[in-house]
């Protein structure tokens, strides 16, 4: 799912003391939207000038997790496959500057950052291209994720757009782990 503007980028620490930020209510709420795009004069083949409308169309995450028998610190594998899509006449490109895996309820939340790789998208003129970005090693303690198999979350990839502003792409995710 696609949504305009930023999240709050806070910190704080989920429950159990695993640390992460406060999950951004607007990445699991499943509406749909787009950033429009500005266009001015420059050439379409470079993006000189100019820019595609570029929107996400698809968030779709393969992750799981090996919780056995002993957990390691970055115990989720898998990638995370997205469709950008590009309805203008111009090049359009997206750089992604951050990706979480998010669980909460209305109670508690718990943030957990991963590394995705391929982060610079180029879309042409007028095509849809369908990227499956693989997670990378992930610094730091995710381990406490495991206590949180089958439980509904959600993986949101924050973007930076050719004029700086920020696309906000969200969708399901149903954590599988082997215990």
């Amino acid at each position: 799912m696609v949504f305009e503007g930023e999240g709050d980028g806070s910190g704080g620490s989920g429950s159990g003391g695993s640390p992460g930020r406060k999950p951004d209510p607007a990445g699991s709420t499943g509406a749909i939207g787009t950033v429009a795009a500005q266009t001015g004069t420059g050439s379409s083949t470079q993006g000189v000038g100019g820019f595609g409308a570029l929107t996400v169309t698809r968030v779709e995450a393969k992750m799981t997790a090996d919780c056995m028998p002993v957990v390691g610190p970055d115990p989720m594998n898998g990638s995370v496959l997205v469709e950008y899509s590009n309805d203008s006449d111009a090049v359009g490109s997206l750089t992604l500057t951050r990706a979480d895996v998010i669980f909460s309820n209305r109670v508690e939340g718990w943030v957990f950052p991963v590394d995705l790789m391929l982060i610079s998208i180029v879309v042409p003129p007028g095509e849809t291209v369908t990227v499956e970005h693989l997670k990378g090693a992930t610094d730091g303690d995710s381990s406490f994720v495991c206590q949180l198999c089958g439980a509904p979350g959600s993986v949101t990839l924050y973007f930076s757009q050719e004029d700086g502003t920020e696309l906000v792409a969200s969708g399901p995710l149903d954590l599988q782990c082997a215990l």
